[in-house]
């Protein structure tokens, strides 16, 4: 396909994808979406899928997971825990993660990215109370770079290979796989040797995405080839720069 007609096909999209992935209510909870029936404009850009029968097993214990086990501890930490804490707890480790961010830039070449990354560090660690408020950019308008290994593969002309659902982590591919690996290696609750800590903050994150999936769970449709169309377009997204400017 045409690269510029696939960037405007992409384009189109990321409304619909937006509020998937990103629209809140005003009384803060996740509205039911309903997802359309065809999936034309998802499926031209879908990633090759040649484990399917792997990836839908998979696919239905993390949908059993998420269910059965984030749900109720989601609902067992909004009784310990409300809601905007575990977001600003998120925050912290997100801040902490700019090492992640920058390396991923320097990798693409995004210097900007690299400094602005650096820059926001500093200056949440700080004036943010270690990352707890975001006033890089509240502030001073310093927006992050969400850059990872996977994205910089990608630069360097890596194709992305077959659709991969990783157990717990869920939807990726080969070439984004690799890049958890080196997520995971690199990061920095990885280093800190407090035991627990990495699974605290793993529940926490997940804490924060089960009304969002359950919002996208509908018996109506296919639940894989929905859901794994909807994250190769975010994912395009986000390789393509198209949800931001460039670096310069």
């Amino acid at each position: 396909m045409n690269g510029n007609i696939l960037k405007s096909l992409i384009i189109s999209a990321i409304i619909a994808v937006s509020a998937l992935f990103s629209f809140e209510s005003d009384a803060g909870e996740t509205p039911t979406i309903q997802l359309p029936q065809s999936t034309t404009l998802f499926s031209i850009i879908s990633p090759p899928d040649s484990i399917e029968g792997y990836n839908r097993v998979m696919f239905e214990f993390n949908d059993f997971v998420m269910v059965w086990v984030f749900r109720p501890l989601e609902n067992g930490f909004s009784f310990i825990i409300p809601k905007t804490g575990r977001e600003h707890i998120d925050m912290v480790v997100v801040n902490l993660e700019f090492f992640i961010r920058g390396i991923s830039c320097l990798l693409e070449g995004e210097f900007k990215g690299a400094w602005v990354e650096t820059q926001r560090f500093f200056i949440n660690l700080t004036l943010g109370v270690v990352g707890v408020f975001d006033v890089a950019k509240d502030w001073f308008g310093l927006q992050a770079y969400d850059e990872d290994f996977g994205q910089a593969f990608a630069s360097w002309g890596i194709g992305p290979g077959n659709y991969f659902v990783i157990p717990i982590l869920g939807p990726s591919t080969v070439r984004d796989a690799v890049g958890e690996i080196f997520f995971i290696a690199f990061h920095p609750i990885t280093w800190i040797p407090v035991p627990g800590l990495g699974a605290f903050v793993f529940i926490n994150r997940m804490s924060l995405r089960v009304k969002s999936y359950m919002s996208l769970r509908d018996p109506a449709f296919d639940k894989y080839t929905s859901l794994k169309n909807l994250w190769y377009l975010q994912r395009k997204i986000k390789i393509d720069n198209l949800d931001r400017p460039p670096c310069e």
